[in-house]
């Protein structure tokens, strides 16, 4: 959330509202417009439960079985050019 709406005479409007988090330590915790602290002379109009800052779990993208299969190709291209390889060294040891 970045805009609050508040009542107050023009002279008493905060030019800001600052907001601590590092309370914010654990998934799913949470600070509402409720939490915040603001002078007797000013009057809070937005929703009480609105969430102001949360923190949410980061998705995490599981491997794909695509690139265990890209890396066995790999592997595979390996065997056979170290096997040319080979054939060559034992040709030139015939000759």
């Amino acid at each position: 959330m970045e805009h609050l709406t508040l009542r107050a005479l023009p002279s008493d409007i905060p030019s800001l509202v600052e907001v601590d988090i590092s309370g914010l330590t654990e998934i799913d915790q949470a600070i509402h417009v409720s939490d915040i602290v603001l002078p007797d002379n000013v009057t809070l109009l937005s929703n009480p439960d609105d969430v102001i800052a949360k923190i949410n779990a980061m998705p995490v993208a599981e491997e794909e079985p695509v690139e265990e299969a890209e890396e066995g190709t790999t592997e595979a291209e390996g065997d056979e050019a170290g096997g040319e390889a080979e054939s060559d060294a034992s040709e030139e040891s015939e000759s």
